[in-house]
C-alpha cells in the first residue's frame, strides 16, 4: 500500500520522481520496496531509470550501460544471481538477442566477462561478409586474459564452416591444434 507521503514505514513501494538539481536538470524515477519480512521498515530503492531512459536495478549508478543489474549477495558463492528467463514453448527460446545493426565484414556482438572491474574473458561472433538478407556467414572466438595483461587473447575460434581452431585464427580442418 502506498500512503501518499513518499517516505517512512508505512509504504510497502513507492514511486518517486526526481532531480538531482534544483535547475531540475537529471531528473529520474526511483522504484522502491519494502521485503516482506521487514515490515515497518523504510523502503528501498530498487530500481532506477535516469533521464537518458537507462535503466538499473539493484543499483542507483547506471553509468553507461543501458541496463544496469546487479544482484548484490543474493544467493550463495558460486549460485545463480543475475538475470533469469525462463520459457514454456517447443524450439528454441532465444533468451538473449545481441544485434550490431553494422553488416559489414568482421562486426558482430558478444559478451565479455569480467571479475571486478577486470577483464577476464569474452566470447565474440563476427560475420565473415557482408550481410545482404537472412543469416549471414559468422565465425565465434573465445577470448582469455592473461595474468597482468589488460588484452584479452583469442584462444580458439569457430569458423563459418565449422572448422575449431586452438591457437589459429584459420582453421583448415575439423581440429586444428
Amino acid at each position: 500500500s502506498l500512503d501518499g507521503s513518499g517516505e517512512g514505514a508505512n509504504n510497502s513501494a513507492i514511486i518517486e520522481a526526481r532531480t538531482v538539481s534544483a535547475a531540475g536538470e537529471d531528473a529520474y524515477l526511483s522504484f522502491k520496496t519494502v521485503a516482506a519480512t521487514s515490515e515497518g521498515a523504510d523502503a528501498t530503492e530498487s530500481m532506477r531509470i535516469d533521464s537518458s531512459g537507462s535503466v538499473g536495478i539493484g543499483t542507483s549508478s547506471v553509468g553507461t550501460y543501458t541496463l544496469n543489474v546487479d544482484s548484490g549477495t543474493k544467493g550463495l558463492s558460486n549460485a545463480e544471481a543475475g538475470i533469469y528467463t525462463k520459457a514454456t514453448r517447443s524450439g528454441v527460446t532465444w533468451n538473449l538477442v545481441s544485434n550490431n545493426t553494422n553488416t559489414s565484414t568482421n562486426t558482430g556482438t558478444g559478451i565479455k566477462f569480467t571479475s571486478g572491474d577486470f577483464d577476464t574473458g569474452a566470447l565474440i561472433v563476427r560475420t565473415d561478409g557482408t550481410a545482404s538478407s537472412g543469416d549471414a556467414a559468422g565465425y565465434m572466438t573465445f577470448h582469455t586474459s592473461n595474468n597482468g595483461s589488460e588484452d584479452l587473447a583469442e584462444r580458439m575460434r569457430i569458423d563459418s564452416s565449422g572448422n575449431v581452431g586452438i591457437g589459429t585464427t584459420s582453421p583448415s580442418s575439423t581440429l586444428e591444434v
